[in-house]
């Protein structure tokens, strides 16, 4: 017989099935390829900060710097 403190539900909200134990959330059941989207996001995010903290701690690099670097053609830098 379950115990009353352990008492278990699934709750269906799209696109999302949470597993909840006495109405609180504890598990999230979803897509695997919703799952590895929001894993590449928080990746790329921390690889952003990264490159920003690079940039206030050592120091920025000029657009002739990222245009050597990259050979990229000086027209392309000034296009929007």
């Amino acid at each position: 017989m379950p115990n009353e403190n352990d008492i278990w539900r699934i709750e269906n909200v799209f696109p999302f099935v949470y597993l909840t134990k006495n109405s609180r959330s504890r598990y999230v059941i979803q897509e695997l390829e919703d799952y590895e989207r929001k894993e590449a996001v928080i990746k790329l995010m921390t690889e952003l900060e990264k490159g920003r903290n690079s940039g206030e701690n050592e120091e920025w690099f000029t657009l002739e710097e990222i245009r050597k670097e990259f050979n990229i053609a000086e027209h392309y830098l000034h296009q929007k």
